[in-house]
């Protein structure tokens, strides 16, 4: 009785199987199983495409947001230190 056994392929050689990908039921509320086939349409993709799509692109959003909102508190901080700056230069300039 011959036995082959499987082989992993390496990452580089494998594709996409979705028969092993990971799988999650989702109930959705009334209405939005057809807007995400409208979109699914509108965009060439599949309804699970369409879905992986916006999930992954609300969740890179949700990263830049928090990379805008350390940006713009750093940003403040700068604004805040220049406006000291300049109540001294125009105290100093006021009192020449």
């Amino acid at each position: 009785m011959s036995h082959t056994a499987l082989k992993k392929k390496p990452e580089s050689e494998s594709s996409y199987d979705s028969r092993t990908a990971d799988k999650f039921v989702v109930r959705l509320p009334d209405g939005l199983r057809e807007r995400i086939s409208e979109a699914s349409e509108l965009n060439h993709r599949s309804m699970n495409g369409e879905i992986v799509a916006r999930i992954s692109g609300s969740l890179d959003l949700e990263r830049k947001y928090d990379e805008v909102r350390q940006l713009n508190h750093f940003l403040n901080e700068r604004v805040a230190i220049l406006n000291e700056r300049v109540a001294v230069l125009e105290a100093a300039a006021l009192s020449t």
